[in-house]
């Protein structure tokens, strides 16, 4: 059977480290493929992104040669699933083959008003945290550490206001891949017109809910990987 290539994108804040157990459940016909986004794990050392455009120019300079001559897909969770899309965008207008599969989790659709009337990333740093600590997914230990939190903020700050460009966001596209998008039944983020999604790809799109608030990936990430495992499978 043909293996096939899953390129995992984080979440707001969170670095490749949060797929680290993925491969003890995924089907051994599943590359997984943990990207490292710049100013965090591995490449600390880089500035992080100012734009989204800026990260997906990064992220498809990369795998672009990853991708050439295999079957690939892609999951991203909130920030990394906005990333997904526009980076499946993107290889389509390149004329490179598209993902057989994207998996959008935690993430309303292109253009979907936000639940929210301000803009996380612009908060002042109290009130910032006090966010942090509403959504969950933060460890609990790090606002324990002040020089911890203050070191991460700015990444924090960054990646949010990656997040939030949702806006800009082209959205009169089609894509050219299946669609699985994941909801937490609990999430405080996403809006509720999830049937949105369909309008974004001339495929397939399921939507699939799990137990659990935004971050329900990390409390139910064997039951993710399961349908991870169904789906790709059952395409390759």
């Amino acid at each position: 059977m043909k293996k096939i290539k899953l390129f995992c994108f984080p979440y707001a804040g969170g670095s490749s480290l949060i797929y680290r157990n993925w491969k003890n459940f995924l089907s051994p016909t599943i590359e997984i493929i943990p990207f490292e986004l710049a100013g965090r794990g591995r490449r600390i050392a880089d500035q992080c992104y100012h734009s989204l455009e800026e990260a997906v120019q990064d992220i498809y300079s990369q795998i672009q040669l990853q991708i050439k001559d295999s079957d690939y897909a892609f999951f991203g969770h909130s920030m990394g699933g906005l990333i997904a899309v526009e980076l499946a965008r993107k290889i389509e207008q390149n004329g490179l083959h598209p993902a057989c599969h994207l998996f959008v989790s935690g993430r309303s659709a292109p253009g979907t008003k936000p639940k929210y009337d301000y803009k996380f990333h612009l908060l002042g740093d109290d009130a910032f945290k006090e966010e942090l600590v509403k959504l969950g997914g933060t460890p609990k230990e790090l606002f324990d550490h002040p020089e911890l939190i203050q070191y991460f903020l700015p990444i924090l700050k960054s990646d949010f206001a990656l997040s939030e460009s949702n806006d800009n966001v082209i959205q009169n596209f089609v894509l050219k891949s299946d669609l699985t998008i994941l909801f937490g039944n609990e999430d405080l983020l996403v809006v509720e017109d999830h049937n949105t999604w369909h309008h974004y790809t001339s495929k397939s799109c399921d939507i699939c809910y799990f137990d659990g608030d935004h971050f329900f990936i990390n409390n139910k990430m064997e039951e993710v990987v399961n349908l991870i495992n169904k789906t790709l499978v059952r395409e390759a």
